[in-house]
């Protein structure tokens, strides 16, 4: 697996389902997210979590 720290984000640290994939799939891709996902917005260092089920506020 190819570790890219390019803009277009981080590598999915926590991808339990990762099969090899490159850094930009596991960054566009949140179709099948294990736990949960951590990605970056494009250009920013604003961090998005977004779990399997939302908060209750």
């Amino acid at each position: 697996m190819t570790v890219s720290l390019a803009a277009t984000g981080i590598p999915d640290l926590l991808a339990s389902s990762d099969s090899g994939s490159d850094n930009t799939e596991n960054v566009m891709n949140t179709t099948t997210p294990p736990s949960f996902d951590i990605l970056c917005e494009f250009g920013t260092t604003s961090i998005i979590i977004g779990w399997k089920q939302p908060f209750d506020y």
